[in-house]
């Protein structure tokens, strides 16, 4: 499993490598700089996602009944609906829906990223997210800054449908998925949520 993840990691960094050495040709004096940061920050990079992967697959998962206590009774006013906990992959995960009105709504999923399935989940659903910023008329993608940390962000412009997904308390892979509801109101949900 260790090499899987450690596969899928180094893919993911060498892909974001290629795409951000494509976008950074330049003829100026200072390229052979640029490639040279840009090269050490993605050795350094690799090192602290190796180290992290290391530390949650040291740690002991949450049951799932565990995990759903960590849902917000209420979110952006409204009380919680359809909360469900599982074992999804080998790692706890639970769920639950924050309805506001017919057409605008929250779901907000929880994985515990603790123990060799929860890391492998880390780095497949949240690492390989990050650094995949784009946008054109239909939609965007990006990361973006986020108490101290890298968090993702995903809209789709015509339908304001978007995801916000973020890393919390060392060990928790959250996202907030809505129906018409902007990133910037996610991130303020995000925000009165309390993780252990």
């Amino acid at each position: 499993m260790k090499k899987l993840i450690t596969f899928i990691l180094l893919s993911s960094l060498f892909f974001i490598a290629c795409q951000n050495n494509d976008a950074g040709k330049n003829t100026d004096a200072n390229a052979g700089d640029s490639k040279a940061t840009d090269s050490s920050m993605i050795k350094a990079t690799i090192k602290d996602v190796g180290q992290q992967q290391e530390k949650l697959s040291q740690m002991t998962p949450l049951p799932p009944e565990e995990l759903k206590t960590m849902l917000p009774d209420s979110l952006l006013g409204v009380a919680k609906q359809n909360e469900n906990a599982s074992n999804a992959n080998g790692a706890a995960f639970a769920s639950a829906d924050y309805i506001l009105s017919d057409t605008t709504m929250v779901a907000v999923g929880i994985y515990d990223c603790a123990g060799p399935a929860g890391a492998g989940i880390y780095s497949l659903q949240f690492l390989s997210l990050l650094n995949r910023d784009q946008e054109n008329e239909e939609e965007f993608t990006k990361t973006i800054d986020y108490n101290g940390n890298k968090a993702f962000a995903h809209c789709d412009k015509e339908s304001n449908d978007c995801t916000f997904s973020f890393f919390a308390a060392g060990r928790y892979l959250v996202s907030l998925n809505s129906r018409k509801i902007n990133v910037d109101i996610l991130r303020q949900a995000a925000n009165s949520m309390n993780f252990k």
